[in-house]
């Protein structure tokens, strides 16, 4: 789960604060493109609407209700909560592949951090990953074919790409600085990620060669997660310009950024629904991180989960 600056979300064994990434490069190539922003502009929420409905699909979540930290999946309206992993070892990063049929995870049951697979149901469990750092945030190619992840094993966090099959692992970036969270395209050209080699932590996007490197952000707040829309119109990402982490979207040229959340709690980990109608997103109150969703223009905030355990790492995807 990302934590924004400050916030009291449970940390991650390992050195998962830092949520180290790193990019395997699939047989793809395609231009990146994008634009400069300015940051984030403080624009106003919505006001509340109904709650998204979406119906044929499923949110994945992190929660240590069990005692540590496993995978549970859930309709859209937070009704039928049922775990789908279970072992000693902490699991987290849920993200599913586009059909919906797959996700794929963190986990250190191998001793550190590594990229897994399952079915949809928990079953099928196949490790992707094997190295010594922690590898952690996958996030699938719109074929199903590779995934890129965020990996510190050879130290500072780089972006990597590796197949599903769990062969030919690729190193993307190449800094000093540390790249993270990256979040392939649903046109399969490019990804973004987050990079503070600029002196603070902004969105960036590339080709997947590793090429064509353009900065998307460019301000004082601190960015900490994000995601494409499925369209690949839009982004969502959290930002903290007043030290407080909201919700904010902005078009694939980094325009017209609108705020989605202002609450006194962090949101974190914003992922959209499978048709773009919705955000399921991560609320930390009073050190008690719950799983909320809203409509896409910020409207309708709902809380899924209550339960006392600690709820995040939301992902939305296909039934």
């Amino acid at each position: 789960m990302t934590r924004a600056n400050g916030a009291s979300t449970p940390p991650r064994p390992k050195g998962s604060a830092r949520r180290s990434l790193a990019v395997v490069v699939m047989l793809l190539a395609g231009a990146c493109s994008g634009g400069g922003s300015t940051g984030p502009s403080l624009s106003s929420p919505s006001p509340s609407a109904s709650a998204p409905a979406a119906g044929g699909s499923r949110i994945a979540f992190v929660s240590d209700r069990d005692g540590d930290r496993e995978i549970y999946v859930m309709n859209p309206d937070g009704s039928g909560v049922q775990q789908i992993t279970t072992n000693d070892a902490d699991d987290a990063d849920p993200a599913w592949s586009r059909d919906g049929k797959q996700i794929a995870f963190s986990s250190d049951r191998d001793g550190d951090f590594d990229i897994y697979v399952m079915t949809a149901d928990g079953n099928g469990v196949a490790q992707m990953t094997n190295d010594k750092g922690d590898d952690v945030s996958p996030s699938w190619s719109p074929d199903g074919n590779g995934i890129v992840y965020a990996s510190d094993s050879l130290g500072q966090s780089e972006i990597y790409v590796v197949s599903t099959e769990g062969t030919g692992v690729t190193k993307l970036t190449d800094d000093p600085s540390e790249d993270s969270h990256p979040a392939w395209s649903p046109d399969g050209k490019k990804f973004a990620f987050i990079s503070d080699r600029g002196g603070n932590a902004d969105i960036y996007l590339m080709r997947l060669d590793g090429t064509d490197v353009t900065r998307f952000t460019n301000d004082t707040a601190t960015q900490t997660s994000l995601a494409w829309s499925p369209d690949g119109r839009s982004l969502a990402f959290t930002a903290d310009p007043t030290g407080q982490a909201d919700i904010y979207v902005t078009d694939a040229a980094g325009t017209g950024v609108k705020q989605l959340t202002n609450d006194p709690a962090d949101d974190l980990d914003p992922a959209w629904s499978p048709e773009g109608s919705g955000l399921v997103f991560g609320r930390d109150s009073s050190g008690n991180p719950d799983i909320y969703v809203m409509n896409a223009d910020g409207s309708g905030a709902k809380q899924l989960t209550h339960d006392p355990g600690n709820d995040s790492d939301p992902a939305w995807g296909l039934a």
